[in-house]
């Protein structure tokens, strides 16, 4: 079985690349702690940055918020369609 990334490995490795959680709301336009909520809470656009500054797919940080295709599960565990995502 394959498991998300905790909370801590994501700061760590953004710390690595000396970003934090507030620099990505800042780059995303996103509201202050917004970030921080993505790390707890599936929310897809939010992931998709994080997950571009430590350039790796998100499905690769949270595999249990996405399904085989690859596109984002909603929290009732359906395919969300029609979401634009970072950098298409």
């Amino acid at each position: 079985m394959i498991f998300d990334w905790p909370a801590n490995k994501i700061r760590s490795e953004l710390m690595l690349r000396g970003i934090n959680l507030s620099d990505i709301d800042r780059e995303s336009g996103m509201g202050p702690g917004s970030a921080s909520k993505a790390l707890k809470t599936p929310w897809a656009r939010m992931q998709d940055h994080i997950a571009a500054r430590l350039n790796l797919a998100p499905q690769a940080i949270w595999p249990s918020r996405y399904d085989s295709r690859g596109a984002p599960i909603d929290n009732r565990g359906r395919a969300k369609s029609g979401l634009a995502r970072v950098g298409s």
